[in-house]
C-alpha cells in the first residue's frame, strides 16, 4: 500500500481499505470480529497497531483503527491457525523475531494479571510461507473461526487443495499436550479453573 504522505493520498487510501472491506462482507456471513492488536509479521504493517479483524469464509481481514491501513488473506492461502498463550510465544525463537515490539517487552507485561493470548496465522504469500501475530482475548475464538473457514472451503471448493492438510491433523495431535500446559497454568494461578474448564472444552471440539 505505500506511504500516504498528503491528505490526498489519506484519503484516496482510506477510499481504498472501505471498498475491499466491503467486498470482503460482500454476501459472506461473518463467523466472528474482534478488537485485537497486531504484532508483526505482514508486509504491509510494518509496526504494531490496534484494529479490528473478520473473518469468514473468504479469508481474514485486518483493518488498522488509526491508519488507512489494512491487509486480506484469502481463506485458501491460510495454512494453519493457532491459539497461543504468553509463555508459548516467548519460548518459540521464530515467533518473538517477528514481534514489532521486541521479546523484552514480555518482562513489562509480568505486573499485569491478566492472560495473554495471541492468535498465530501462518499463509502462503505468493509462494512465500509466512506468519502473522496478533493479540486479543478472543484469540482461541479467532482460531477455530479459521479452522471453519477453512473446512467449509475445502467442503464448497473440492477440486481445489486447501494448503496442509497436515498442519490442522498435526495441530488436533498436540491438544492433549496444549491441555497439560492449561493446567500446568491453572494450578501456578495464572488460569481460574473455569477459564481452563472453557479452554479445555474449546481444544477438544476440535480433536
Amino acid at each position: 500500500m505505500g506511504l500516504f504522505g498528503s491528505s490526498e493520498n489519506k484519503k484516496e487510501a482510506k477510499s481504498a481499505k472501505k471498498l475491499a472491506k466491503e467486498e470482503f462482507m460482500a454476501d459472506a456471513k461473518l463467523f466472528t470480529t474482534a478488537i485485537c492488536d497486531y504484532l508483526g509479521g505482514h508486509p504491509d504493517i510494518e509496526q504494531r497497531t490496534i484494529g479490528n479483524i473478520f473473518i469468514n469464509k473468504k479469508g481474514l481481514f485486518f483493518d488498522a483503527s488509526m491508519s488507512p491501513k489494512y491487509f486480506y488473506i484469502p481463506i485458501q492461502n491460510i495454512i494453519k491457525s493457532e491459539f497461543k498463550n504468553e509463555e508459548q510465544i516467548s519460548k518459540d525463537v521464530t515467533l518473538t523475531r517477528l514481534l514489532a515490539f521486541g521479546i523484552f517487552a514480555f518482562g513489562l507485561k509480568k505486573k499485569r494479571k491478566e492472560v495473554q493470548n495471541y492468535l498465530v496465522v501462518t499463509y502462503d504469500e505468493n509462494g512465500i510461507e509466512n506468519t502473522i501475530i496478533l493479540e486479543s482475548k478472543n484469540a482461541s475464538a479467532l482460531a477455530s473461526a479459521i479452522i471453519k473457514a477453512r473446512q467449509l472451503y475445502a467442503k464448497e471448493n473440492p477440486q481445489e487443495q486447501v494448503l496442509d492438510h497436515a498442519a490442522d491433523k498435526s495441530a488436533a495431535e498436540d491438544i492433549p499436550g496444549q491441555i497439560k500446559k492449561l493446567a500446568e497454568l491453572m494450578e501456578q494461578g495464572i488460569l481460574t479453573q473455569e477459564e481452563f474448564e472453557n479452554k479445555k472444552a474449546d481444544l477438544l471440539s476440535r480433536m
